[in-house]
């Protein structure tokens, strides 16, 4: 099974799900594919200091697209 890093539409956070995630018909419409060298989003790292959660999960990266006027700068 490939997984693939996908941006939640709704809230900008960067997840890596299963490659056919992307046609689900209910997660699918939610979710774009993502890719942090093609697309033209600012990354903001959020940590979380609870030592209760598994590291991959004290960290999560929100992507906001980057504004058209920030582009031309």
């Amino acid at each position: 099974m490939a997984f693939k890093l996908f941006r939640h539409k709704d809230s900008g956070v960067i997840a890596r799900y299963p490659e056919h995630y992307a046609t689900h018909p209910v997660i699918g419409p939610t979710i774009e594919p993502y890719d942090p060298e093609l697309d033209e989003h600012e990354e903001e790292k959020v940590v979380v200091e609870d030592h209760k959660l598994p590291l991959e999960q004290r960290i999560s990266k929100i992507a906001t697209p980057v504004a058209k006027n920030e582009k031309d700068k």
